[in-house]
């Protein structure tokens, strides 16, 4: 038996061993070696290389191959890589450790930017705080035995009721029934009702927006690590409580 070694004629890749008989290669019989194959084995490739036979197709011959997902060096976006060949000097095979880092030329690697990364986490905790007060605001807050809301549209709608006391459209003796759920519903017994639930609206809007800067203020001073870990929501909610 002996050994050959394949290739494919049209992409001149390597394809293995192609193990013959002794009986084929009987030169007396005018046989001969199969097609497409070398009596001798090729070179090792290394990491990043692939075996070809040559354009003659009597030798081998290695050649980069960085076919398969590659990495953009401008934005460490993902590329597929088709063809052989030295990789363009816009692509590197090495992956980005996270979104943060950066291309540096000068050591051949990725760089984090932990600038870019902080400012990031404090931007995203930033807007976890400003979620959390809108959610409070539609949430709302205990008020004889409701549950008020209070986004803008409540403050809106409860300045209404006011002004509508105030400019007489509505009289003292015509009550107005505020939803504070299904079926439920918190009457307002005259403009001094009004006044007091729009006082409690808008004290508990202050509140949340009080909490929101104060939390800011901590987010400012916080390390990468911190911020990393931050809970807005259980945060938030700890020093709502404490109120």
């Amino acid at each position: 038996m002996t050994i050959h070694h394949s290739f494919d004629r049209q992409s001149r890749r390597y394809l293995g061993q192609c193990p013959i008989p002794a009986s084929i290669l009987d030169p007396v019989k005018g046989s001969a070696a199969p097609a497409n194959s070398l009596a001798f084995e090729p070179p090792t490739p290394s990491a990043n290389e692939t075996v070809l036979v040559n354009e003659a197709f009597d030798n081998w011959e290695l050649v980069p191959d960085f076919t398969g997902t590659v990495y953009q060096k401008a934005d460490g976006q993902p590329v597929e890589h088709k063809e052989l060949g030295a990789l363009p000097d816009t692509l590197t095979p090495q992956q980005p450790s996270s979104q943060y880092d950066e291309w540096n030329e000068a050591s051949n690697s990725w760089i984090k930017n932990k600038t870019a990364e902080k400012d990031a986490l404090c931007s995203a905790a930033l807007e976890a705080l400003k979620q959390e007060r809108n959610h409070h605001r539609q949430h709302g807050f205990s008020y004889q035995s409701h549950q008020v809301e209070a986004t803008a549209i409540d403050q809106g709608n409860i300045v209404a009721v006011i002004t509508g006391y105030t400019e007489g459209i509505r009289t003292e003796n015509t009550p107005v029934y505020w939803k504070t759920g299904p079926n439920k519903y918190l009457p307002l017994n005259g403009k001094s009702d009004a006044v007091a639930l729009g006082t409690a609206i808008d004290a508990f809007v202050q509140k949340l927006f009080q909490i929101e800067a104060l939390l800011a203020q901590e987010v400012a001073a916080m390390t990468t690590a911190e911020l990393q870990t931050f809970d807005a929501k259980a945060r938030f909610q700890a020093i709502l409580d404490a109120q």
